[in-house]
């Protein structure tokens, strides 16, 4: 189990923490509940819980297996994030250090950004988002990045942007996005 202070927090997000989220940090800034079993060959995640006050709460459930071996580290995990002033985020994530690959799917549900960072003009969104690759370095050809995000609920200043489709695509060291949006 740990703790960790505001300040400490502000110390290693230095200006990366928007003066925003500053202002909802708390004295706590963060805990952390955490159990493990097995051992150097497979872990699975028994408990692993965390809470930021003012901002958000989640859990994390899942395994890691060959954590001594970076070349077989593989993990994959069940994620939830309740964001402290309403809505949700779940997703499956999928990580293999010897294949470099990856993949997350997360669906998100009626996050309202203003109520963090009122600044940026985004209300409340939602949807669907995909990311599978394989490779690390993006200016590597034989990296492979696929992304895409099907937004059911959007809100930017006044516009209603539910329904918008993009997607990212890394391939061969060229990039393609593609936004697809009805509004």
């Amino acid at each position: 189990d740990a703790e960790v202070g505001k300040e400490d927090v502000l110390i290693l997000g230095g200006e990366m923490i928007s003066k925003d989220i500053r202002k909802l940090l708390a004295k706590k800034a963060f805990t952390l509940k955490f159990s493990m079993s097995g051992d150097n060959n497979c872990c699975k995640i028994n408990t692993c819980r965390f809470s930021i006050p003012q901002l958000l709460s989640g859990s994390i459930n899942g395994e890691v297996c060959s954590m001594l071996d970076f070349e077989k580290l593989r993990a994959k995990a069940t994620i939830n994030i309740l964001p402290t002033l309403g809505g949700n985020i779940s997703g499956n994530a999928n990580f293999s250090a010897k294949t470099e690959s990856y993949d997350l799917t997360a669906v998100i549900n009626g996050i309202n950004i203003s109520k963090y960072m009122p600044d940026l003009g985004i209300g409340k969104c939602g949807g669907r988002l995909t990311v599978k690759g394989r490779g690390y370095d993006i200016l590597s050809k034989s990296t492979n990045i696929q992304a895409s995000l099907l937004t059911n609920e959007l809100r930017y200043m006044t516009y209603d942007l539910a329904g918008t489709f993009a997607t990212l695509t890394l391939a061969d060291g060229r990039v393609k996005a593609v936004l697809n949006s009805q509004t």
